[in-house]
C-alpha cells in the first residue's frame, strides 16, 4: 500500500491484451499465488454485498470490532471505524490472515460458478431480460415524460424563483461540501459516525442497518 501508480496508454499493447480475453473461452489458465497486503482484501469483501445474504464472514468482521459488528452489521462501517492499530495488530495475526484468504477464496469460487439461468438455459436467453427491460423502462418513463410536459407551464412561471433559490443553494453546498471535505481529510467522519452510532439507540441502528 502507498505505492505510486503510473498509468500510460500503449495501442498495441491494448490490441493485444483485448485479444488474450475476447470470446467465452479461456485462451490460458495459470495457477494464481495470492498475497495478502495490508487490508486490500478485506475491503472487497466489505463492499461486496454477499454480506446482506451470506453470513460466512460474520466471525472475521466480529474480531475487527465486536461491539461495534454487533450493533451495526455493516462490514464496511466495522473496517473504517477501526483504528490503524487494531488494524495492525490483526495483520500480524496469522490466523485472521488464514480466515480472510479463505474467504476471499470462497467469493472468487463462487463468482466463477455458473448461476441457476446460465446452467439451465444459457448465456444466449440473457437476451430476452434486456428487451423485457428496455420495454420497462419506456412503460415506466411515459407517465415522467407526460408529467413534465403537463408541468413546463409551472417551470416557467415559477423560473425566477427557482433561479434566486438556487443561486443561494450553491453557496450552501459549498460549505457543506467544504465541510465534509475537511472532515474526510483529518478522519473526524469516522470518529463521527462511530459516536452516531454508539449514542443512537438500538431500535435506529437496526433499522437504519436491516436493508
Amino acid at each position: 500500500m502507498g505505492d505510486k501508480i503510473w498509468k500510460t496508454s500503449d495501442p498495441e499493447l491494448e490490441r493485444r491484451l483485448r485479444r488474450s480475453f475476447d470470446g467465452d473461452t479461456p485462451k490460458f489458465q495459470r495457477p494464481l499465488s495470492l498475497e495478502i497486503h495490508g487490508f486490500v482484501v478485506a475491503r472487497i469483501l466489505a463492499l461486496d454485498l454477499r454480506w446482506t445474504w451470506s453470513h460466512e464472514a460474520d466471525a472475521l468482521w466480529e474480531r475487527v470490532d465486536a461491539r461495534l459488528w454487533r450493533r451495526t452489521r455493516n462490514p464496511w462501517s466495522v473496517l473504517q471505524s477501526a483504528s490503524a492499530r487494531r488494524l495492525q495488530r490483526l495483520a500480524a495475526d496469522a490466523a485472521f490472515r488464514k480466515q480472510l484468504a479463505g474467504f476471499m477464496a470462497a467469493r472468487q469460487e463462487y463468482l466463477e460458478r455458473p448461476g441457476w439461468f446460465v446452467a439451465n438455459y444459457g448465456r444466449a436467453a440473457l437476451t430476452r431480460v434486456a428487451y423485457l427491460s428496455m420495454e420497462f423502462g419506456l412503460g415506466a418513463a411515459l407517465p415522467l415524460l407526460l408529467i413534465g410536459m403537463m408541468s413546463r407551464e409551472a417551470l416557467v412561471r415559477w423560473r425566477d424563483r427557482m433561479l434566486s433559490a438556487g443561486q443561494g443553494g450553491k453557496a450552501v453546498m459549498g460549505v457543506l461540501l467544504l465541510s465534509l471535505g475537511v472532515l474526510i481529510l483529518t478522519g473526524l467522519d469516522k470518529r463521527a459516525e462511530a459516536a452516531l452510532v454508539d449514542a443512537s439507540p438500538a431500535w435506529l441502528t437496526e433499522l437504519t442497518t436491516r436493508f
